[in-house]
């Protein structure tokens, strides 16, 4: 069953589930293409295209747009490389220490669309992706590979873990070093592989349920981390939509 947020002739907004690649793989795995191209065909549609113009890593969850003809896909591919679509997520991530107290919440404030001061921290490294290891990691701009991994930030809240033993059901967090647990809110400006995992996690701030770029530890959970908000023109009607869900994983309800 796809989860359809909206859609018309041009486009098709939906929400990727946890586990299910944003395009076809090699593997037998389901994908989103070859789920929405079966839909398609199963509501007559004679010769469906869809048109992949942004990703998801495959243990992400969230909001997710596809063109339905030649003209939108392309449409759309160039208003991303312009950057003139906005896509927040939310994350929960573990910490030794209080975030403010390892330097999360220090830099310069980002204002706010009305030119207000608010709570939004720049965060910019240059990543390389290892494609024999499908990892990416931080290096210096000077690498031959490097590329700019750029995003914007906020800490909404953060728990102490003493005050949550149901958490130890999924890691060890005495081991782990894990000490609070806070809800961030992330707008992403460059879409680098893998780019928010591998920023905070390079920050001591480990994705929740991340066992590629946190702990191997983890159990019972999948990555705490969900492309909830995206807002973007519409490639025909020049409208802007704008879509919002809530996250899937179970951790986000100890804060929404």
């Amino acid at each position: 069953m796809v989860d359809i947020l909206y859609e018309d002739n041009d486009i098709i907004v939906v929400v990727k589930p946890v586990g299910t690649a944003s395009q076809t793989e090699r593997s037998m795995s389901p994908d989103m293409v070859s789920i929405l191209m079966n839909y398609q065909k199963c509501n007559g549609v004679k010769n469906p295209y869809v048109g992949v113009v942004h990703r998801l890593d495959k243990p992400v969850s969230g909001i997710m747009v596809y063109g339905k003809n030649k003209n939108a896909t392309a449409i759309l591919s160039k208003n991303i490389a312009e950057h003139d679509w906005n896509k927040k997520y939310v994350a929960v991530f573990c910490s030794a220490s209080f975030p403010e107290d390892s330097g999360m919440s220090q830099g310069s404030v980002i204002p706010d669309e009305a030119g207000t001061c608010c709570t939004w921290l720049p965060m910019e490294d240059y990543l390389v992706r290892d494609g024999k290891t499908n990892t990416s990691f931080i290096c210096d701009k000077t690498h031959k590979d490097a590329k700019l991994a750029s995003l914007n930030y906020r800490i909404i809240e953060t728990k102490n873990v003493t005050e949550l033993p149901s958490l130890n059901s999924h890691i060890d967090l005495t081991a782990n070093n894990i000490n609070f647990v806070s809800l961030a809110e992330i707008e992403l400006i460059t879409g680098r592989h893998h780019q928010i995992r591998v920023q905070f996690a390079s920050r001591n701030m480990m994705l929740w349920g991340d066992t590629r770029y946190g702990s191997k530890d983890f159990k019972k959970t999948s990555v705490a981390l969900c492309s909830n908000s995206l807002s973007f023109v519409h490639p025909v009607t020049k409208k802007r939509l704008d879509f919002t869900i809530k996250p899937q994983n179970s951790i986000f309800k100890l804060f929404i």
